[in-house]
Formats: C-alpha cells, sequence, structure tokens
C-alpha cells in the first residue's frame, strides 16, 4: 500500500514537473488561478511582458499592479479577462489590452480566459493566455503612416495635373483650339 502511495505521488510529482516545463516553454504568457481568482501559476513570459513578477497568491480582479487600457478607457481590475470569466463562467476570448509599465514601456497585448472544470462540472481554476502584439501594432501603425505619406505625396502630382486639364478644357471649351493646342507654350 504504501509503496503505492509513494508511486503515486512520484508520479503526480512528475506530471507537475512536465506542466511547468511546457508553460516556460510557450511563446505566450500564462496566468492560471484557483476558483476564486487568486493566482496559483505563472510562466516567465508573462513577468517579461509586465516587466515585473505577478506574486502568486495575488486576487485578480481587485488591486491593480498596472494601468490597463482597453479601447482607449482605463480598465479596472474586475473588467480583466480572468476576473470576467470567473464572474460569468463563459470564457473571454481575444480581448486587445494595453498595458503601461512601470518603465514606461506600452505592451500591447491580446487576452484570452476560461473557466476549467472538474469532472463533476464544478468550477477549480482558471486559466489566462497572453499574447503580446506590440510589434504588430508598431507594425500597423507603420503602415499607416506610409499609407497616410504616400496619399498625400500622390495628391500634389494629381492636383497640378487636374488644374492643367480643367484649363485645357476650359479653353478647348471657349472654342481657343490653336491656343489650347500650343498650350501650356501659349
Amino acid at each position: 500500500m504504501k509503496q503505492t502511495i509513494d508511486t503515486l505521488i512520484e508520479r503526480e510529482a512528475d506530471e507537475r514537473r512536465r506542466l511547468q516545463a511546457i508553460l516556460e516553454q510557450l511563446p505566450v504568457g500564462v496566468v492560471i488561478t484557483d476558483s476564486n481568482g487568486s493566482v496559483i501559476q505563472v510562466n516567465k513570459r508573462v513577468d517579461q511582458m509586465l516587466g515585473l513578477k505577478l506574486p502568486l497568491g495575488h486576487q485578480v480582479g481587485t488591486k491593480a499592479l498596472l494601468k490597463t487600457i482597453h479601447n482607449g478607457k482605463d480598465l479596472s481590475p474586475s473588467q480583466g479577462p480572468l476576473a470576467q470569466s470567473l464572474a460569468t463562467g463563459r470564457p473571454v476570448v481575444g480581448k486587445d489590452m494595453t498595458i503601461l509599465r512601470k518603465d514606461g514601456k506600452q505592451v500591447h497585448m491580446q487576452v484570452s480566459a476560461s473557466i476549467i472544470h472538474n469532472r463533476a462540472g464544478k468550477v477549480i481554476a482558471a486559466a489566462s493566455i497572453i499574447n503580446n502584439i506590440t510589434q504588430q501594432k508598431e507594425l500597423e501603425r507603420r503602415k499607416d503612416d506610409f499609407v497616410n505619406m504616400a496619399s498625400h505625396e500622390l495628391k500634389t502630382p494629381i492636383t497640378s495635373m487636374k488644374l492643367y486639364i480643367e484649363t485645357l478644357i476650359g479653353r478647348l471649351d471657349a472654342k481657343d483650339e490653336e491656343r489650347a493646342r500650343r498650350w501650356p507654350r501659349a
């Protein structure tokens, strides 16, 4: 009996180590809470994105550790994806957020969260996946800047051509065909 218990304990410890190794290798941030919203596991990507170590035991939906913005408005801790998922029992998928780190950097994130049920259907945890989309947002901003600049630069010669054509049409309408043929030298 003791040997069976020791084997089960060792198997569970191996599973925990395997899960932790997998979480640490993921290219996204992962936060796992218990059913009450207390943080029980975090991978290193989260700490890198936030610029601080997210403390185990931190209660999501209560005190804000960093300023968080969604759709241009400050987001309260209770409006975060994990807190929302725990409160409603429904997943939150792809919520775009921006955090302002203590070092002044802005990090754009896309966050999804969902609750986890046991076999009996009882909520036992919640998990959140955080994808850093800062580079994507920067590329979008650069693309928009380029399109705006190109549009502006193309309008200048087109405006000149438009004036030239309008003048030419005006001369043709005035039956001044000879002068229109020689224009702009006329």
